[in-house]
């Protein structure tokens, strides 16, 4: 049985705000952003929220349902991009860099968990909207 660990998250979003990687630190000089973290023993909960769209993605797991989430029209209402072409190839460097960083080795046992139980996966082109999607057998 696995327990959630909220200290382990926090702590990597620590690591991305002391980098300088998160949303809220994108017009901020290096200075402001050790103010506004208290020399980074804090994270202001506004700078949280401006993460919640790529957190939220970070359920699904599977890169390769960026597309799926596209022609569901899931991804045009977050900031990720203009185009379905650039919001799914954002989708896919969230669930596979983004993710792993702010949840750990939990992103990816999941993943690959769902691989295992989920069968083999179709791809299909969707001519009308020009995107891929991915189906799995067992699903």
């Amino acid at each position: 049985e696995k327990e959630s660990e909220p200290w382990m998250v926090l702590h990597h979003l620590m690591d991305l705000a002391q980098s300088g990687h998160l949303i809220a630190q994108q017009r901020l000089t290096e200075a402001e952003s050790f103010a506004a973290t208290k020399n980074f023993t804090q994270l202001p909960m506004s700078w949280l929220a401006k993460e919640d769209d790529k957190i939220e993605l970070c359920i699904a797991t599977d890169p390769n349902l960026c597309g799926n989430f596209e022609a569901r029209g899931i991804l045009a209402g977050r900031n990720l991009g203009t185009t379905p072409n650039k919001r799914i190839r954002e989708c896919e460097n969230i669930l596979k860099d983004y993710c792993p960083s702010v949840f750990g080795q939990y992103v990816e046992v999941y993943r690959e968990w769902g691989y295992e139980l989920c069968g083999d996966r179709t791809t299909k082109w969707l001519e009308s909207e020009r995107i891929v999607t991915t189906s799995y057998g067992r699903v």
